[in-house]
């Protein structure tokens, strides 16, 4: 049996946040929290990012696609074939000190036949280190209210847990997607009573600040059963804020998650929802492309070579000029790209994040950047405040 081992470190010595260091174990890999997530789908083989943002994976697959259903991608050689080698391309830059986790998105709309969720779970079992319990947003969307259809789920979710540990015990992650007030909270304590240490929490597309009362309950829930500083919390599909074309930097709210408790996190994957009428508005502006900047925590609009001159990090591993010629030549280069840089800044951040809450203050590291709005820094101490307060 492979272990997760989670030992806390380090936390806000002003008690002013839930900024925290963790040390992360599984088997011989380990971690340092805050850490980012890399899809390594960004990453060419001739291409490098900075060596201390790695150590933690996403693998990420939507199953099944609009070409092929879920029963092909089972029965059929070839499709399965196709799924192993989307997952195998990013497996190959990993390194064996590394932790992975292979999120698969499940997108249909009823439970599926056992054969077809054991294949799904054997997928994301053995390319995992920490194995999430695969995500089925269109059928937890559907839950409302509805006790019956929530029971239904955990039942689903229980057998699920207990096919992972009679493959080979390797730690469960489970996976906590966007539902009601009472039954995220019911959720959570299952998980618990599961004796799982690893939470994904499905931001659905949304930034620390707009789903901060989701949060709040899985953290409050998670602090009276005295799991928080002994679990590894990954907050999955953030949004990095609101990217308005209006002005040249927007603030940068995924960053953020570290000083709400939050270990490490995946950028977004996907849209989140929106009327038919707003896409239409959406798809007649210019293609939106922004550079997180760590110095003030922003994220700076790129519309011109000369531009990316101005904002870009002099220290990413990943060659301006490169950037600049896909500006004008690729946008799905262009966006690769974006997303690819932006990730090791990020990560750049987190390592500083970790020396910061080690030596320094980081409420007062934080009010310095120009992009952190006070509100926020209100919003993120009245978060911890609720967190504490609810557990005593």
């Amino acid at each position: 049996m492979t272990k997760l081992t989670v030992k806390f470190v380090d936390k806000d010595k002003n008690d002013e946040s839930l900024y925290g260091t963790k040390q992360i174990s599984v088997g011989s890999s380990q971690i340092s929290t805050p850490i980012i997530a890399y899809n390594n789908n960004l990453i060419r083989t001739d291409e490098q990012v900075a060596p201390a943002t790695r150590g933690l994976n996403e693998i990420y697959c939507e199953v099944p696609t609009k070409q092929t259903s879920l029963e092909q991608l089972v029965k059929n050689p070839e499709v399965t074939e196709d799924l192993d080698k989307r997952i195998k391309s990013q497996i190959k830059k990993t390194s064996a000190s590394e932790i992975t986790v292979c999120i698969l998105e499940c997108n249909v709309k009823s439970y599926p036949p056992s054969e077809q969720w054991e294949f799904l779970l054997d997928t994301t079992h053995a390319n995992s280190d920490i194995v999430p319990i695969p995500n089925i947003p269109n059928i937890t969307s559907d839950i409302l209210d509805s006790e019956s259809q929530f029971s239904k789920y955990l039942a689903f979710l229980e057998e699920s847990i207990k096919y992972l540990k009679v493959i080979n015990e390797k730690p469960i992650m489970g996976i906590i997607p966007k539902l009601s007030y009472p039954y995220t909270r019911r959720l959570v304590e299952f998980y618990d009573k599961q004796n799982l240490d690893a939470f994904c929490v499905d931001f659905a597309a949304r930034n620390m600040i707009t789903a901060k009362r989701d949060c709040l309950n899985v953290l409050k829930t998670l602090k009276r059963k005295e799991r928080i500083e002994n679990s590894f919390l990954y907050a999955y599909n953030v949004n990095s804020g609101r990217l308005t074309k209006t002005v040249d930097a927007v603030p940068a709210k995924d960053i953020l998650s570290f000083g709400f408790g939050f270990d490490a996190f995946g950028r977004k994957h996907k849209r989140p929802k929106v009327t038919t009428e707003i896409w239409k508005k959406i798809n007649t502006l210019p293609t939106k492309v922004r550079i997180f900047n760590k110095t003030d925590y922003g994220y700076y609009r790129v519309i011109d070579s000369k531009k990316i001159t101005d904002v870009y990090p002099l220290d990413s591993c990943f060659a301006r000029d490169k950037f600049s010629r896909f500006l004008e030549l690729s946008v799905t280069e262009l966006r690769r790209c974006e997303g690819l840089v932006n990730t090791e800044q990020l990560g750049m951040e987190a390592f500083r994040l970790r020396q910061i809450i080690k030596n320094d203050k980081p409420m007062d590291y934080l009010s310095e950047k120009p992009y952190v709005r006070k509100e926020t820094i209100k919003t993120m101490k009245n978060f911890k405040n609720s967190v504490l307060a609810d557990s005593q």
